[in-house]
């Protein structure tokens, strides 16, 4: 009786032991699945292979004959990538299962304190907090490769282009909201690519800033005048101008291509702008508030009817759309779930 005892005894210490063991293993070392997802897009380099995570409902090398749509989904500050996506795909299943026929693809850019803490490796493309919203080139591994979140979403693009992997594709969707917005704008102004045969439409949602394509900024207190600002205010704010906020000094990225035909083909493209009419909080989370942000506006409502009259002003007519979706504060799901997005995203084209 007492070695039975003992024995039960020994069998409770060594399943507490396992359980310490097992949770602090998991303490440490997160599932990684449960922070990135888990395909991996590469990107080869003088024979080696650098990596990026991203979600995707569907093989991006296998053939895929009955796929029509697809949607690149561009994650915000907290890259929450898996959310998006799964956001997303339920929408897809939910509207008459364009899941079916749709690929929804989001990348995920981790940044290098994830690197660090999740012990990724040193194949994988990291780049700062902020510097992939804006198409910076990762940070500097020791192989001395560095290359732009805005590169990578070229890769992406060329991939579901292929007709002999996706030959009934007839539309490929860039969307993002928040720092994905500020994304989205501004690699629509940027990015050289061209496609044949496919439709591409770039959907900027409730965007901190944006991209002007010149010195003027609105006049204060109007929504739809605009001039070259004043001396003392450029004087307060140098680099009111400077990319990320105009298109002086760009990044590597940008600068492939000539502000000229940044211009003309930013006004080609098809990019609609979905504003939350109750996202007009200047106090709220992750809102800019630098001096080049602010001469944007006080707010992100305010800042996007801004930046849309903006381009009427700058272009002498509207080259792109604009809806503003009523009740709707900063909260992707609820702007991705609205009739307008999912209008977008999944209209009769299937």
């Amino acid at each position: 009786m007492k070695q039975r005892r003992i024995r039960n005894i020994n069998r409770l210490i060594f399943l507490l032991f396992v359980t310490i063991l097992i949770t602090s293993y998991l303490n440490i070392f997160p599932l990684t699945k449960n922070k990135f997802c888990s395909n991996i897009w590469t990107v080869n380099y003088l024979g080696d292979r650098f990596k990026v995570p991203y979600c995707s409902n569907y093989s991006l090398k296998e053939y895929e004959p009955n796929l029509t749509r697809a949607i690149v989904v561009i994650h915000g500050t907290n890259r929450k990538a898996q959310k998006v996506y799964q956001d997303l795909l339920a929408i897809a299943k939910r509207t008459d299962r364009a899941d079916r026929n749709t690929i929804i693809v989001a990348p995920q850019f981790i940044t290098d304190e994830e690197l660090i803490k999740y012990g990724l490796g040193d194949r994988y493309l990291y780049w700062t907090k902020n510097s992939w919203k804006s198409g910076s080139l990762s940070q500097k591994n020791k192989y001395g490769f560095r290359y732009s979140s805005y590169s990578i979403v070229d890769d992406l693009v060329k991939a579901l282009s292929k007709k002999d992997k996706f030959p009934k594709l007839k539309e490929i969707i860039l969307i993002g909201h928040s720092a994905g917005g500020q994304f989205v704008n501004r690699y629509a102004a940027g990015s050289p690519i061209k496609l044949n045969q496919i439709k591409m439409t770039y959907v900027v949602l409730n965007p901190s800033s944006y991209l002007y394509l010149d010195n003027k900024r609105a006049i204060e207190g109007s929504l739809n005048k605009f001039e070259i600002l004043a001396p003392s205010v450029q004087h307060n704010c140098p680099n009111y101008n400077k990319y990320k906020y105009g298109l002086s000094n760009p990044y590597h990225y940008l600068k492939q291509t000539a502000p000229e035909n940044i211009i003309k083909q930013y006004a080609r493209r098809d990019v609609i702008y979905l504003l939350g009419s109750q996202d007009n909080n200047p106090n709220s989370p992750y809102l800019a508030k630098s001096c080049q942000a602010m001469l944007q506006g006080r707010n992100r409502l305010e800042r996007g009817i801004i930046f849309y009259n903006y381009l009427a002003d700058f272009y002498g007519y509207q080259p792109h759309k604009q809806i503003i979706i009523s009740g709707v504060g900063h909260n992707s799901q609820k702007m991705f779930n609205s009739d307008a997005a999912k209008s977008i995203l999944f209209s009769s084209i299937f």
